[in-house]
């Protein structure tokens, strides 16, 4: 499975579709068959046996497996509506993070603050609460000014041919004409 993880973060979209947490669910299901068949093969049962009691504890599983299905269902939504990906800056203030996303995992996603600490949210909150994406931003070129500028629109007009001169003797002549 790890190598199948290798391959598809070589390919161009893998950045834009994390699937890690895909991929750790499918894990754990696999060591569930596995151990469900290894243990029927031990008490020389038949694997539908032990899956009937396990029918009866399918509460407890719930509880205990509640971050997993809860990652996994995130991890899903994530991927199928692109929300985030490697690499996007996010902000999340509830959980401190304000940074640049690092890893999208089944439970956690990392984040990288711009003061180079690791913040991790459980990745259903990413789908239960609000976060800012800024790849809109960065994909533009552009940047946000979060800065109110007052202007008095009657105080702007054209340079004249005396401000000019003003402003080139002030700086030196190293105002580009």
């Amino acid at each position: 499975m790890d190598i199948g993880t290798v391959i598809y973060h070589q390919q161009s979209y893998a950045k834009d579709v994390p699937i890690k947490g895909i991929i750790q669910i499918v894990k754990l299901a696999m060591f569930v068959f596995f151990s469900v068949l290894i243990i029927a093969e031990l008490l020389d049962k038949t694997p539908l046996y032990l899956l009937s009691g396990l029918g009866a504890l399918t509460a407890v599983l719930l509880i205990v497996f509640k971050d997993t299905i809860l990652g996994l269902v995130a991890g899903i939504q994530i991927a199928t509506h692109r929300l985030l990906a490697h690499g996007d800056w996010i902000e999340m203030p509830k959980y401190g993070a304000d940074g640049t996303v690092l890893e999208v995992g089944l439970h956690t996603v990392k984040v990288r603050n711009f003061d180079n600490t690791i913040t991790t949210i459980p990745t259903y909150r990413l789908i239960s609460d609000s976060f800012k994406n800024w790849r809109g931003m960065s994909e533009s070129d552009g940047r946000r000014i979060k800065r109110a500028m007052h202007i008095d629109a009657h105080s702007i007009a054209f340079i004249d041919q005396q401000q000019r001169q003003q402003l080139f003797d002030k700086f030196n002549g190293s105002l580009i004409t």
